[in-house]
């Protein structure tokens, strides 16, 4: 894997947020997103916990470094992304901000009002840079997919789709590369490309609960009688795993998309796991 052993520092407003982050959604996913928008959508995982933290505990922890790539961004042939670390990187935006008196909220003006900032927070920010994406994809996947600090279950499948997609890989190599097994890389991209599916098949999906309920759809497919139901292989290799239910039963598929989400106007059947 070709990351930097050497630690670098850089100030904050160098660094820029990775508008093609999982954990934003994949509705929310795009390279053109501004830093701003990003940070508002950043705002919800609870920013101010690690503010806080860097408060009292006198400054950004430099033995966990963000890993940053160089990458065209905003019409820029090089910025410097952060593909490790955007919610460590966004709190010390907001953080910034705050201190400026821009605060978000009270709770963030009291904050930099109760606290002294520490020297260097915001223009020596640790990092190590990698020379791709793809580079870190071994250690994204141990980190977040199979070790101590997991996504959730849909970022975690929107990951290995990604690489079984755009990296071309197998799922035993997806398997090795992210420490797990090759049945749950493969339960993982059938149940996504399931959720993909009846976003495109369902007329009255409710879009906006699709990531949330991932988990509901994941167990729920893991049913024997689910995939007779819908005529899923649980099986099924990449390609055929592109559409798992076919033409002839996307009644059911219909069926089952508003027993597990509802509508637009109507509640699900199935509230939870």
């Amino acid at each position: 894997m070709s990351v930097s052993t050497k630690l670098s520092h850089l100030d904050v407003e160098s660094l820029n947020l990775d508008p093609m982050n999982p954990r934003l959604g994949r509705h929310r996913m795009a390279k053109e997103t501004s830093q701003d928008q990003l940070l508002k959508w950043m705002f919800e995982w609870k920013l101010d916990e690690l503010a806080a933290s860097y408060l009292e505990s006198g400054g950004f922890w430099s033995h966990e470094p963000l890993i940053v790539v160089e990458e065209p961004l905003y019409r820029k042939r090089c910025s410097l992304v952060v593909v490790e670390g955007n919610r460590r990187l966004a709190a010390l935006k907001v953080l910034q901000n705050a201190s400026k008196g821009d605060a978000p909220s009270r709770k963030w003006a009291s904050m930099v009002e109760d606290f002294e900032i520490p020297n260097g927070l915001f223009d020596q920010v640790p990092y190590v840079l990698a020379d791709s994406r793809f580079d870190v994809q071994a250690f994204l996947g141990f980190r977040h997919v199979t070790g101590i600090k997991q996504w959730d279950a849909d970022e975690k499948a929107g990951f290995i789709t990604q690489l079984i997609d755009e990296s071309k890989m197998t799922y035993e190599q997806v398997a090795r590369k992210i420490g797990s097994t090759a049945p749950a890389v493969r339960r993982h991209y059938v149940a996504y490309q399931l959720l993909l599916q009846i976003e495109n098949v369902v007329a009255d999906f409710p879009t906006e609960k699709a990531e949330h309920r991932f988990t509901v759809l994941y167990d729920a497919l893991q049913k024997q009688g689910t995939q007779q139901y819908l005529g899923v292989d649980s099986n099924a290799d990449p390609k055929a795993a592109k559409s798992p239910v076919k033409k002839g039963k996307h009644g059911r598929l219909a069926h089952f998309s508003r027993w597990l989400y509802g509508t637009k106007k109507t509640p699900p059947l199935v509230t939870d796991t």
